[in-house]
């Protein structure tokens, strides 16, 4: 057994130096030697270096992706073999069928799908293809909804302000949730087994608030925006897509469900390579491949955690594809992306839209709805998740600031439902006018007065409105809506 140790450990280190230095592995690919190998070896399975079984005798030897030799025939597959993979970052090897179809059940069934489906893509990610993948792309499963929906277990609030304790202490569980997640995303890329109870609590603690204070639950995010870490769009997309679930009348337990895919759909971007996701240019179509693979990537963590909800997988491999069947990875569209998806979508836009970018400033809440729903007539997303997002945001979102017809400057503090235009707004206090203050600080309900809305105005940072808003009246893409 020392011996057996000893050729691993030699065989690791050599496969460490071949891959840690780029030159290095050029010039491994481009031996012939190699390619030869590679050649009679096409017939390879991708497997995880977590289904490899302990004590197994190989017949044949085991490659990293490049083809650099990991471990010879015969040798044994024991706990140090895995544990130093996994420290260098290999989490997939190349395995001969014969050793695959008793060395990894996973990777057995992988080799009775390897030609099975091809893509929009061809092969999405690059030879990665996790053995989930082909039961995603079978169907849509049924969606149970039993049970009362969430939206008539809230707490009525109509005009009533937020309450500051309640504010504060969202704020704060919202920062320590994005603290929380970027810990489990980064854990995840290093090889970790995430714990899908963790990402169950953090929903289900937004789902307490919603129940609560709806409003006051979905402004608070608004004051994150400036942040585009990953795991900050992943909160806002998350309890965006909840509140949208509770708007559509489902159920407490598929409102988690969304929650869930939201919180770990993006996952797969930490392995895009950091200089595209985050590149301040057009992306070529070569790069456009790289950042369209990443929902593959976000399956291959799924299956490597433990405690989900059923649905997040597909829920989160669908995120991407778009209504009309524009989006990515497979092209799907209309009812053949699963609901949660079709939700998913719509809230990542809006958080795209009003999140700030390398190339841009973010657009104000106002401008994000403007441009989703003059997207409506093309119909990239549902129009019934849009009508959702209307009913959580109003046209004019929550939080957002607003010119009233007065002339004085109000913030809006809650939707009045199918009433988009025309939603419940605090009037700001004009500070350079005290015998003015007490008056101004009122809470006005537009469905219920002469006032309106002239215009939307941008906060500190974001980019400027262009033009007045959509007619109040009949505007055609609202009445489409």
């Amino acid at each position: 057994m020392a011996a057996t140790n000893a050729t691993q450990t030699a065989a690791l280190d050599a496969a460490d130096q071949a891959t840690a230095d780029q030159a290095t592995a050029d010039q491994a690919t481009a031996d012939p030697l190699v390619a030869d190998r590679a050649g009679a070896d096409a017939h390879s399975i991708s497997a995880r270096v977590s289904d490899l079984v302990l004590g197994r005798e190989l017949e044949f030897p085991i490659y990293d992706r490049l083809g650099v030799l990991l471990l010879a025939s015969g040798a044994m597959i024991t706990t140090e073999f895995k544990r130093r993979l996994i420290e260098r970052g290999v989490v997939r090897v190349k395995l001969h069928p014969q050793d695959a179809r008793g060395m990894s059940v996973a990777a057995a069934e992988d080799s009775e799908q390897t030609a099975a489906t091809t893509g929009v893509l061809g092969d999405p990610a690059g030879g990665i293809r996790p053995p989930m993948i082909p039961a995603l792309e079978a169907g849509l499963p049924l969606v149970g909804n039993n049970g009362p929906a969430a939206h008539t277990l809230r707490i009525a609030r109509n005009a009533e302000p937020h309450d500051v304790g309640l504010c504060r202490q969202i704020a704060q569980e919202y920062r320590v949730s994005v603290e929380n997640l970027s810990h489990l995303m980064y854990d995840a890329l290093s090889g970790s087994r995430t714990d899908g109870r963790g990402l169950s609590r953090m929903v289900t603690g937004f789902l307490s608030h919603f129940v609560s204070d709806l409003d006051a639950t979905i402004s608070q995010p608004v004051t994150m925006g400036m942040d585009q870490g990953l795991a900050t769009h992943c909160v806002r997309m998350a309890t965006l897509g909840m509140a949208i679930g509770i708007e559509l009348g489902l159920n407490a337990e598929n409102v988690c469900r969304i929650g869930v895919a939201g919180l770990i759909h993006d996952w797969g971007m930490l392995k895009v390579p950091r200089h595209i996701r985050e590149s301040s240019d057009i992306l070529s179509p070569a790069d456009m491949i790289e950042i369209q693979k990443h929902p593959v990537y976000t399956v291959d963590f799924i299956e490597r955690s433990s405690g989900l909800p059923t649905l997040v997988a597909l829920t989160a491999y669908q995120v991407h594809e778009r209504f009309d069947g524009g989006g990515y990875p497979r092209g799907r569209s209309g009812d053949k992306i699963h609901l949660f998806a079709r939700i998913l979508h719509v809230a990542d836009k809006y958080v795209c839209l009003t999140s700030p970018q390398a190339f841009r400033r973010p657009l104000s809440p106002y401008a994000a709805m403007e441009v989703l729903l003059r997207q409506a007539d093309g119909r990239s997303c549902d129009p019934q998740v849009l009508r959702g997002l209307l009913r959580v945001q109003s046209l004019f979102p929550l939080g957002s600031y607003v010119q009233l017809s007065d002339g004085r400057t109000a913030r809006v503090l809650r939707s009045n439902g199918d009433d988009y235009t025309r939603p419940v707004v605090h009037i700001v206090p004009h500070s350079d006018d005290p015998a003015r203050t007490a008056a101004d600080a009122l809470i006005v309900d537009l469905k219920c007065c002469e006032l309106s809305i002239r215009s939307a105005l941008p906060a500190r940072g974001e980019q400027p409105i262009d033009g007045k808003p959509l007619d109040a009246g009949t505007p055609s893409t609202l009445t489409a809506l």
